[in-house]
């Protein structure tokens, strides 16, 4: 996710006219697609063509919110003995995910 940027212009339509509206962790927007972004951010919309898109504030921590992160990381491990070797890989190729800075 990219940094809130308070010059931003539309990639749809190049407008300048955007507006801003800061959501915490977990908050369920009331629009078509309705996803849940598990972190805070920041929804942008272009005031001409309606696009729009997510920022993470600039007092964000970065990547996750450490404590899903550390819960997650947890039952993964707890349930590792469940795993085969291969689906070991997949896994610790999921935790190595989970602490990359969000796109």
């Amino acid at each position: 996710m990219k940094p809130f940027d308070v010059k931003a212009t539309c990639e749809k339509c190049g407008h300048d006219t955007i507006s801003s509206h800061y959501a915490p962790a977990d908050h369920r927007w009331d629009n078509k697609t309705c996803r849940t972004i598990p972190h805070e951010h920041i929804r942008r919309t272009c005031q001409r063509c309606r696009f729009w898109w997510d920022e993470k504030p600039i007092d964000s921590p970065r990547g996750e919110n450490w404590a899903r992160l550390a819960k997650e990381l947890a039952q993964m491990i707890d349930d590792a003995e469940h795993y085969s070797a291969s689906d070991m890989q997949h896994l610790a190729k999921r935790i190595l995910s989970l602490t990359k800075e969000p796109a």
